[in-house]
């Protein structure tokens, strides 16, 4: 039998949402999801990768939701979602603790920022990135210590970074300011020499 990869997660996702899991084998996996080894490892590479691919599927499918959204209010409801969900994202995170999957979920958040921004310049860019890695050190930090402190504490620990981004995209002239000043240095970007 083939796996819909939907049907998968969904399954994955009702499976540790609701309980501590602290291990999962593939045959348990595969006995859930009603399809033979065979089936899954056509599929996919191995148990890690599956899980990942989920994981990133369910915080892509969160992020979407919210696509109209500006960037301070996106980020508030993916903290919100992450603090509803939090048995899944500790299950997930105690199942990959073998596998690094910090540059994905960074990557992730840059591109849902980035998109938003609309803006089309490489030292934006950069800036973007760079902005986007501090508001992922908090979310990690809280995610990582269980997520104890109230959700709306961490948005309002990334709400100046968040505030920065917003006014880097609603003002051309303060990218250019940048450029014009030579501030890659505080950055080290050579490539933004004239």
């Amino acid at each position: 039998m083939q796996i819909k990869f939907t049907y998968a997660q969904k399954t994955v996702y009702e499976m540790l949402a609701t309980r501590e899991v602290n291990d999962i084998s593939v045959v348990h996996l595969c006995r859930t999801l009603k399809c033979s080894r065979h089936a899954f490892y056509k599929r996919f590479d191995n148990k890690n990768n599956f899980l990942t691919l989920c994981l990133i599927q369910n915080i892509h499918d969160e992020m979407k939701k919210h696509k109209k959204r500006g960037v301070n209010e996106s980020v508030y409801y993916l903290l919100r979602h992450l603090q509803n969900d939090r048995m899944y994202y500790e299950n997930m995170g105690r199942l990959l603790k073998r596998t690094c999957i910090c540059t994905l979920l960074k990557d992730k958040l840059h591109e849902m920022i980035w998109n938003k921004m609309k803006l089309d310049d490489e030292v934006a860019r950069v800036l973007v990135k760079e902005m986007t890695d501090i508001i992922y050190v908090h979310l990690f930090f809280w995610l990582k210590h269980h997520c104890d402190k109230d959700m709306r504490k961490v948005y309002h620990q990334v709400e100046s970074v968040l505030n920065r981004l917003n006014h880097m995209s609603t003002n051309a002239a303060f990218i250019e300011k940048l450029r014009l000043e030579n501030y890659h240095y505080l950055w080290g970007h050579k490539e933004f020499e004239d």
